[in-house]
C-alpha cells in the first residue's frame, strides 16, 4: 500500500453499502488488536532521582487527601520549577499502585485538553476518536473510571492553557485527582505549596546522589554551605552534585569549587532560589566540554516529551554509538534525564537551552541556515521516516502504542514547518503519518484541514505530493458533508495524479469520488467511478483497495 494523505470519511454515512476506507481501516486495527485484554491504568514513570527525600508533612497531607474518597481528593502541588513537584507524584502514585495494581493512571500533560482526555481514555480502554464533545467525552471518561475501580489519576505539569479545562479531567470520587502546577488553580480539595528543601532534606538529597554519601557525612559543615550556596533548591543542587562528583574524582581543594558558588551568590541575590537555579544552570553549562555544549542545546528542538537515543543521533548527525556516549555524559552532569528509556530535558533546563540555541544562531557557524534551523530540520527528516515507517503498522495506531510517544515530535516539526512556509516539509510530513492523522493526533481533522490548507498555499513542487494534499483537504472536506468543494479537490488530485501516472492515487480518488457520489443518491455515476477504480486497484494488486 502506497503512502497516501488520509482516507475515505466514515461509510455509514453514506449508505453503509460501500464501506468507507477509514472504516475498514479502523476495523483492520480491531482485527489486528483481537480481542486481548488490554492492561488498565498507567504507572507513574521511573524516578529520575538516584534517591527519594520524603518531604515531610505535605506528603501526608496529600496522602489524607487523595484517599479521602470525597470530592476533597482533587488536589494540586504547586510550587516553583524544579522544586520536586513530579518526584513527589511519582512516589504517591506508586504508593497507590503498590496497594491498588493497574489502578492508577498517569499522564504527563502537554496543555492540550485532547490529548489528557486520550490519555486517560486509552487507560481504561475507552476509543473516544468518534465523540468530539469535550463535555461528552469527560462524562464517558468518568463512567469508565468508575467501572474500572481506578483510585488515582495523575496530571503532571499543568500550564495555564489546560488549567482552564481541568473539570473536564476530573473524576467522580472515589477517584483521586493529584494535579502538578506551577500555578494555583481552583481545586476542590486545594493547592499544597511546596517550597525548596529544608536543610535536614537538602543534605539527604545530597547524600543520595552518588559518590557523595562518604563526603556529607566526613565533611558535614561543608556539605550544609553547598545546600546553602544552592538556595536548597533541588534541581540547583542535583546539577552542584554532578560538578562536585567530578571536583571529587581529581581530588582538587574543596574551596576551588565552592569559590564560584559564592562568587556567584555574592554578586548576585544570595539565597535568592530563582537566581542560584539560573547560576548553576550556567555553571553546569559552562562545565561541558564545547562539542558536548553543542549537542546539548540542540536537544531543545525536540519536545518536552523527550527523545530516543537514535533521534538525538539524526539531529547530531552522529552514529548511534556516539550519540549513546554523549548521552551517557550529559546525564552524568545531570543535564539530561532518562526514564523508561526516554530521554527529555527538565522543562526549566529546556527553555535555558533553547536561548542557548537563539544565542547561537545569531553567531556565524558552519551551517549557513544556522545551527537551530539545521537541527530543526534534521528533527523532521527524522520524524518523517519514523512515520513513513510507522503508518501502516495499525496493531499500533493507538493512542498508547510505544509509537505515539514520537506525535509531540511530528506536531513539533509540522509546526515548525508551518512557521517557515515551507510546504513541501509541511506535506510530506502530514504525508508520512496519514494514517496517526486520522486515527489518533486529530480525529476532529481540525487541524489537519489547516496545515493542508497552509500547505498548499506555501507551494508543493512534487506534483505527486500535491495530488495527495489535494485528496486529503476533499477527504476533510467530505467529513464535513461539503461535497462540492470536496469534488472539485478531488477533481484536481485525479488530475495530478494521472499526469505523474500514480494508478494506486488514482484508484484512491475515484473510490472517493464514488463514496462522494453515493451519498448524493447519484447511483449511475457511483457505480461507474468504483468500477474504473475496482480495475486500477486490480491492476496494481490492491487488496484491500479491491475490497473497499
Amino acid at each position: 500500500m502506497t503512502n497516501t494523505i488520509g482516507a475515505s470519511v466514515d461509510g455509514s454515512d453514506i449508505g453503509g453499502s460501500v464501506i468507507g476506507l477509514a472504516h475498514v481501516q479502523a476495523r483492520d486495527i480491531n482485527i489486528q488488536l483481537g480481542e486481548r485484554k488490554q492492561r488498565i491504568g498507567r504507572p507513574a514513570p521511573q524516578s529520575r532521582a538516584p534517591a527519594f527525600v520524603d518531604r515531610g508533612k505535605i506528603m501526608d497531607d496529600l496522602r489524607a487527601a487523595i484517599r479521602s474518597g470525597r470530592a476533597a481528593s482533587i488536589v494540586g502541588v504547586r510550587g516553583m520549577g524544579g522544586v520536586g513537584k513530579t518526584e513527589l507524584a511519582i512516589h504517591l502514585c506508586d504508593e497507590i499502585e503498590k496497594e491498588f495494581p493497574g489502578r492508577v493512571i498517569w499522564v504527563d500533560t502537554n496543555d492540550r485538553l485532547f490529548d489528557a482526555q486520550q490519555s486517560i481514555a486509552s487507560a481504561v480502554a475507552l476509543d473516544l476518536r468518534d465523540e468530539s464533545d469535550r463535555g461528552r467525552r469527560a462524562d464517558l471518561l468518568r463512567s469508565a473510571v468508575r467501572e474500572h475501580d481506578i483510585r488515582l489519576i495523575v496530571l503532571d505539569n499543568v500550564f495555564r492553557e489546560l488549567a482552564a479545562d481541568l473539570d473536564y479531567c476530573k473524576p467522580s470520587p472515589p477517584c483521586a485527582l493529584l494535579v502538578t502546577s506551577r500555578y494555583e488553580l481552583p481545586l476542590p480539595g486545594g493547592m499544597f505549596p511546596l517550597d525548596v528543601m529544608t536543610p535536614a532534606e537538602a543534605l539527604a538529597l545530597l547524600r543520595g546522589e552518588p559518590e557523595l554519601a562518604s563526603f556529607v557525612e566526613s565533611q558535614h559543615a561543608e556539605a550544609d554551605h553547598i545546600c546553602a550556596l544552592c538556595a536548597r533548591h533541588p534541581l540547583a543542587l542535583r546539577l552542584a552534585a554532578s560538578r562536585l562528583r567530578k571536583h571529587l574524582r581529581r581530588s582538587a581543594p574543596l574551596k576551588e569549587f565552592t569559590v564560584k558558588l559564592e562568587d556567584l551568590a555574592v554578586r548576585g541575590r544570595e539565597g535568592d532560589p530563582a537566581y542560584n537555579l539560573k547560576a548553576n544552570f550556567d555553571l553546569s553549562y559552562d562545565d561541558l566540554p564545547a562539542a558536548d555544549r553543542v549537542r546539548w542545546r540542540k536537544l531543545a528542538v525536540f519536545a518536552s516529551t523527550g527523545f530516543t537515543a537514535g533521534a538525538a543521533a539524526a539531529v547530531w548527525g552522529d552514529s548511534l554509538t556516539a550519540a549513546t556516549e554523549t548521552l551517557d555524559r550529559l546525564l552524568d552532569a545531570s543535564v539530561t534525564q532518562i526514564a523508561n528509556g526516554r530521554y527529555s530535558l527538565h522543562d526549566l533546563l529546556h527553555v535555558y537551552a533553547a536561548n542557548k540555541l537563539r544565542e547561537a544562531d545569531l553567531t556565524p557557524g558552519p551551517s549557513p541556515e544556522g545551527e537551530g534551523s539545521a537541527a530543526r530540520r534534521a528533527l523532521a527528516e527524522w520524524v518523517k521516516g519514523f512515520f513513513e515507517a510507522n503508518n501502516y503498522d495499525f496493531a499500533n495506531i493507538r493512542h498508547n502504542s510505544p509509537v505515539a510517544l514520537e506525535t509531540d515530535n511530528l506536531i513539533l516539526a509540522i509546526e515548525g514547518a508551518d512557521e517557515a512556509q515551507d510546504g513541501n516539509l509541511m506535506a510530506a510530513l502530514i504525508n508520512a503519518a496519514s494514517n496517526w492523522m486520522v486515527y489518533v493526533i486529530d480525529p476532529s481533522q481540525a487541524k489537519r484541514a489547516v496545515w493542508l490548507t497552509a500547505a498548499l498555499s506555501y507551494g508543493i513542487e512534487d506534483r505527486n505530493l500535491r495530488a495527495n494534499v489535494l485528496k486529503a483537504i476533499g477527504d476533510v472536506q467530505q467529513f464535513r458533508k461539503e461535497m462540492d468543494a470536496a469534488l472539485k479537490s478531488y477533481g484536481e488530485a485525479l488530475s495530478l495524479f494521472r499526469a505523474v501516472g500514480d494508478k494506486l492515487g488514482e484508484a484512491n480518488v475515484l473510490k472517493a469520488i464514488g463514496d462522494v457520489q453515493q451519498f448524493r443518491k447519484e447511483m449511475d455515476a457511483a457505480l461507474k467511478s468504483y468500477g474504473e477504480a475496482l480495475s486500477l486497484f486490480r491492476a496494481v494488486g490492491d487488496k484491500l483497495g479491491e475490497a473497499n
